[in-house]
């Protein structure tokens, strides 16, 4: 998506280019803020301040939620857990509520003002870099913020659209009024092409990491599960179900539905990682993973008899099993216990591998 539309005499090309060779993510991340603001508050005056919460926000789930990672040299996960003890917020703290927060802090105290001075040094600038090639070449690094500060803000002095932003002070950014009918006029697309950069940045640092689309912004907590209440539902009308994790018996008017490898991880809700367990267990196993030795023979079990009782009473809701074993309906029904069991391992093992090297909580044990 390296196609943005043409608007008047606006170098769009350049402006394709902005996220070419991207190391870290700061200039994504920083423009997609202004969009963002742009977007929700319609104004083209913007405090560096703003971006920075905004940016910080926006990078909150994916980070702390989901675990994905930015990088080793990325610096905004290490800003985020500086932040999160200073403001006091939490993993899945709504990005309005981190936006909020992190706006306050920087206007009335200097902790976190500290953290991201980093980003203040360099991101607001070099993100312009692109539309300056020839005035930058062969200048000394520690030279080109100042200099890029003075041609973007004499373009603006001469109504020239060459960038889309200059700085009237230290502190703030100021859209150009053809560029900024141009984002408010594009937004969809623009946001998408920058959504796509971030995609492909993040897919790149996270190879193992499914449904990386899925884990860039908070989602609410509650799923529709209907399907697996349905399907779990006919397995309680046929026989009694215990708790894999205590072993007692659930009522089938009072259970919860557990994501085995959680779904923060996962970010599906596909009956094949989903087993009814009692309401407050699943409170006190959150995002954790469950220890394999300790829980799966159990959990195999369970899915196992649960997939012949739905299969001799109503076999169309058992697509999900499909694509986990590669196989027909009938052919995944003809597996003995233990060659479901092997073949649901085979694919949940190195699911939770992945899980924990990612750094969510591993081998979780009840009361342990």
């Amino acid at each position: 998506m390296k196609n943005l539309p043409p608007f008047e005499d606006l170098p769009v090309h350049t402006l394709a280019g902005i996220f070419n060779n991207t190391t870290n993510s700061y200039k994504i991340y920083w423009f997609y803020s202004i969009l963002q603001i742009i977007k929700s508050e319609n104004k083209a005056v913007i405090t560096f301040d703003e971006i920075f919460a905004k940016m910080i926000a926006s990078a909150w789930y994916p980070t702390n939620y989901f675990k994905v990672s930015l990088g080793k040299q990325d610096k905004i996960g290490r800003a985020i857990e500086e932040i999160k003890n200073i403001a006091n917020l939490k993993d899945d703290d709504k990005p309005e509520i981190v936006y909020a927060t992190i706006l306050e802090h920087l206007r009335n105290s200097k902790g976190i003002r500290s953290i991201i001075s980093y980003f203040e040094r360099y991101v607001p600038y070099r993100l312009l870099s692109p539309f300056f090639k020839n005035e930058l070449k062969g200048k000394i690094d520690g030279n080109k913020k100042n200099l890029i500060i003075d041609i973007a803000n004499k373009s603006f002095l001469e109504n020239s659209p060459v960038v889309f932003y200059c700085f009237p002070d230290k502190n703030t950014i100021e859209l150009h009024p053809t560029w900024f009918r141009y984002f408010k006029h594009n937004i969809a697309i623009v946001e998408g092409f920058c959504l796509w950069n971030m995609v492909n940045f993040l897919q790149k640092r996270n190879p193992n990491i499914p449904n990386i689309g899925e884990k860039l912004f908070w989602v609410p907590e509650k799923r529709d599960l209907k399907k697996a209440r349905k399907f779990w539902n006919i397995v309680f009308d046929s026989k009694s179900v215990n708790c894999i994790y205590s072993g007692q018996p659930i009522s089938q008017t009072n259970y919860s539905i557990d994501h085995f490898i959680p779904w923060s991880f996962v970010t599906h809700d596909l009956l094949w990682n989903l087993i009814p367990i009692q309401k407050t267990i699943n409170s006190a196993k959150s995002n954790n993973l469950p220890a394999l030795n300790t829980y799966f023979e159990d959990f195999a079990k369970i899915q196992f008899e649960a997939y012949h009782l739905i299969y001799s009473k109503q076999k169309g809701l058992l697509e999900d099993y499909v694509f986990l074993f590669d196989e027909e309906i009938d052919k995944i029904a003809s597996l003995s216990n233990s060659e479901f069991s092997e073949k649901l391992y085979n694919q949940i093992a190195p699911l939770t591998q992945i899980a924990a090297n990612s750094g969510f909580s591993s081998n979780w044990i009840l009361n342990a």
